[in-house]
């Protein structure tokens, strides 16, 4: 069973992480030294980036920010 902490309900937690992330992924896939592993990194890298947008959509929607205040 898995307990989810309060600060993990957060949005701006689930975002922090997100766009963590996407810079220590193409680091660490950056150092790796076949394509294969390197290529599995910025996979991840681009699936957090991917998510980060979805998490800016859903506030845009949610109306926790104006369209105009992201750049």
């Amino acid at each position: 069973m898995h307990t989810t902490l309060d600060h993990e309900k957060l949005d701006v937690y689930q975002q922090s992480r997100a766009s963590t992330s996407i810079p220590l992924n193409i680091a660490e896939g950056n150092g790796r030294f076949t394509s294969a592993d390197r290529c599995h990194f910025f996979d991840n890298a681009r699936g957090f980036a991917l998510e980060c947008a979805a998490c800016l959509d859903v506030m845009i929607a949610k109306q926790f920010v104006e369209r105009d205040d992201i750049q």
